[in-house]
């Protein structure tokens, strides 16, 4: 009878015939290959050369993607493969795809690859819908469920100052939304004009004893956003008063005249061109 060649338990217990057995070169062959002395008919021995190409080919994953249709849930992806979302639509009406900008951003077309064991599930996610998409990549591990979605930076990035933390954030933004900016201006002619550069600012006359006049420039002249507010403060015995140019509607009460020295007011852009004044103010 014909022996397997190696040990019991090798990969491929290929049979071959025994010289004294005087066997031809087609049943040689057909014990070496399939196993068995036919042609192969039926299933193939687990341990021939026919059985071990017949579990590749079963095991190989298809070249071809398969296409992610609409309404898609790409936690369902869990099967090893190759699949492609070819819509910005479709991707947009699934779930659980990588948004673009993280958080706050929206999913787009792109190409799966899911590697998974029978238990556990990788999957990697090459953003195209949209120009230099980022590879995003997540995985699926017993308990611990679904991980988030993780992308890295491009070979040559920078983590420069377009990139913060949070704290970093609030070290660099918040002394200027937490802080006055303090402004003297240059007092011509006993009046002033509001411009940009007096924006969320604490904006103090000084003209000693003689009279200011504060003018409030029409929409056209300096284009302050609807929102603005604009603090005045009287730093001298010069009386501070507030006046709309042509066109400017100042809302106030009881007057618009700051009352003594060192005495402020809040000027706020309520629409296009009004304003509203509050504060220590006088007739």
């Amino acid at each position: 009878m014909p022996d397997n060649i190696g040990a019991e338990d090798a990969d491929f217990n290929l049979l071959i015939p025994s010289i004294d057995e005087n066997a031809d070169i087609q049943t040689a062959f057909r014990l070496y290959h399939y196993g068995q002395g036919s042609s192969g008919l039926g299933d193939f021995a687990e341990d021939s050369m026919a059985g071990y190409l017949q579990a590749l080919t079963d095991e190989k994953l298809d070249v071809n993607p398969v296409i992610i249709p609409l309404n898609a849930d790409l936690n369902n992806y869990t099967t090893s493969g190759f699949y492609v979302q070819d819509s910005n639509t479709k991707a947009n009406s699934g779930t659980n795809y990588p948004l673009v900008p993280p958080t706050i951003g929206r999913p787009y077309a792109g190409f799966l690859r899911v590697i998974a064991d029978g238990t556990n599930v990788f999957q990697e996610y090459q953003v195209g819908g949209i120009p230099n998409g980022k590879t995003y990549t997540r995985s699926f591990f017993g308990n611990l469920g679904w991980s988030t979605w993780n992308s890295y930076s491009e070979e040559g990035h920078n983590h420069d100052e377009r990139y913060y933390t949070e704290t970093e954030s609030d070290n660099k933004y918040l002394p200027a939304i937490k802080y006055l900016t303090i402004r003297q201006p240059t007092i011509n002619n006993n009046q002033y004009t509001l411009s940009l550069l007096d924006e969320n600012s604490l904006v103090m006359i000084d003209n000693l004893s003689l009279p200011n006049t504060v003018y409030i420039p029409t929409n056209s002249q300096v284009g302050f956003t609807v929102g603005t507010q604009i603090t005045v403060m009287q730093k001298n015995i010069g009386q501070t008063s507030f006046v709309g140019n042509s066109g400017v509607i100042v809302n106030a009460t009881p007057g618009l005249n700051l009352r003594a020295r060192w005495s402020s007011a809040s000027l706020i852009k309520i629409a296009t061109n009004e304003w509203v004044v509050v504060g220590d103010l006088t007739e």
